[in-house]
């Protein structure tokens, strides 16, 4: 029967591309936090571009200048409330987004022996992607209905005698006495959908490797035994705590749910005083053999302290 040397490192492909999709969504995230989302530029008898800032900043350039005001100058204070929740947001979501991919990484390396860990991670990431979602969309939809409601609005929202202007589409153009208007989302925002495709293709890739050993401590892909013994030492028949092994493995990929792994637990627990089947290895060479597998479910959280402690008595009953 194939065995698994506890020292060797898998690493997990899948988990290592969320990793590097986790951390460019978080750094893309985090950069658009000092790009324009939102920009309009005027030609004809006076050039004029305004870009919309996270946060309360508005950068305004004209006749060769430019200054950086507040939204609160320009009288586009609910406008201004928007870019400072998107100014929020966008930190949060580059937060989350390199933090989970530090943690796949580590998970990616063997280096997360729990593998109660999937759901966290992957609720990680839907909360990331939830949030991101919100935040690309929530702009076209606000901005516009927010800019009406300011007297600089009614600028805006009549820059020619046309029903198209900035106040009705977040992308558009319009022209009138000889001046064009062009305005739309910017680098910020683009970035920001850039960021949200990156993490539901991440979401998608981790749910596709959560059947993949969660490093040394998991130990065993389905279907295989581990041993710490290789060679001639290795058991030839699985023991009672073979299979909790293996149950545990097939919990790990999701192919029996955690209330079937409890019940198969408590009945394979009973089984271990009774030793299971016969092994071609000594009676010494296979408790410890025993010994190292119950440290191993422990240390990985399959088993209680208290229920480690029960069944290391039961092996070491017929030492």
């Amino acid at each position: 029967m194939p065995t698994i040397a506890p020292s060797s490192t898998r690493i997990n492909t899948h988990r290592l591309v969320v990793a590097a999709l986790l951390f460019v969504s978080g750094v893309l995230a985090a950069i658009s936090t000092a790009l324009s989302w939102w920009t309009l530029t005027g030609t004809g008898s006076s050039d004029v571009t305004i870009n919309f800032l996270p946060g309360s900043s508005i950068r305004v350039s004209a006749g060769g200048m430019s200054q950086s005001v507040t939204f609160a100058q320009l009288e586009l204070g609910p406008v201004g409330g928007l870019y400072e929740a998107i100014l929020a947001i966008a930190i949060v979501v580059g937060c989350l987004a390199i933090i989970g991919g530090l943690l796949t990484l580590l998970s990616s390396l063997g280096r997360v022996g729990n593998p109660a860990r999937y759901a966290t991670f992957r609720n990680l990431i839907v909360i990331v992607l939830v949030i991101s979602l919100f935040l690309v969309i929530v702009v076209p939809a606000l901005q516009g209905a927010l800019t009406r409601q300011s007297s600089f609005g009614t600028t805006l929202c009549t820059l020619d005698s046309s029903s198209t202007n900035p106040c009705n589409d977040f992308w558009g153009s319009s022209s009138g006495g000889g001046d064009t208007y062009t305005w739309g989302a910017d680098a910020g925002w683009y970035l920001a959908v850039v960021a949200t495709v990156l993490l539901a293709v991440g979401l998608f890739l981790w749910r596709s490797a959560r059947a993949a050993p969660w490093g040394a401590a998991a130990g065993a892909m389905v279907g295989t035994v581990y041993s710490p013994y290789p060679g001639a030492l290795a058991p030839t028949q699985e023991t009672p705590v073979d299979k909790l092994l293996r149950a545990k493995s097939l919990a790990n990929a999701g192919q029996i749910s955690p209330a079937e792994f409890e019940e198969l637990k408590a009945r394979l627990m009973a089984e271990v005083g009774a030793g299971g089947p016969p092994s071609s290895a000594a009676p010494g060479a296979r408790t410890e053999d025993e010994l190292g597998k119950l440290k191993m479910l422990h240390d990985s959280g399959a088993i209680s302290e208290a229920e480690y402690g029960e069944l290391r008595k039961k092996v070491l009953l017929r030492f």
